[in-house]
């Protein structure tokens, strides 16, 4: 396990002053919305998805191109 660096005393106090607040969100409301139903029935839909996903993980280069935009490093928030 790696030490956690030392950190200045600015920064100490910096973190120790910080008050992190909730987003102040406003949200559209519009009652005359009217959602429309999908066009595809969802099985058709999974049945589409699936086999576009076959015919990528069949092409040569798909395993080069997911490690090429592979990060290297992982982020826990």
């Amino acid at each position: 396990m790696r030490k956690s660096p030392e950190l200045s005393p600015e920064i100490e106090a910096a973190l120790a002053d910080f008050q992190p607040q909730s987003p102040d969100l406003v949200l559209p409301v519009n009652p005359d919305f009217v959602s429309e139903p999908p066009r595809l029935p969802w099985a058709h839909a999974y049945l589409l998805c699936e086999q576009a996903l076959n015919w990528t993980v069949r092409d040569g280069d798909f395993e080069q191109q997911r490690l090429a935009r592979k990060i290297d490093v992982e982020f826990v928030l």
